[in-house]
């Protein structure tokens, strides 16, 4: 099995850039046209208005507003800016 590192988040902007990796690294992968057609993402949990415990309105803050996180995950980092 393949070891993980941890790393500590310090900044917003590497939180920004670590939630986008995320959400977007199953479409650069090729196993999602889209962050939302990935099942076990946190993407389609946060652009819905299911309840959950998940801190939805934080997560979209780093982004602005729930236009912007779901522009800047729909399209590459190198085209985003968040890289």
């Amino acid at each position: 099995m393949k070891n993980f590192k941890r790393k500590l988040i310090t900044n917003e902007g590497y939180f920004r850039k670590v939630m986008h990796y995320i959400h977007y690294n199953p479409v650069k992968a090729g196993l999602a046209t889209s962050p939302k057609d990935w099942k076990y993402s946190s993407y389609r949990t946060i652009i819905s208005n299911r309840e959950t415990k998940l801190q939805r309105e934080e997560a979209i803050s780093y982004f602005n507003d729930l236009n912007n996180f779901k522009y800047c995950h729909n399209i590459p980092p190198e085209i985003t800016g968040i890289n």
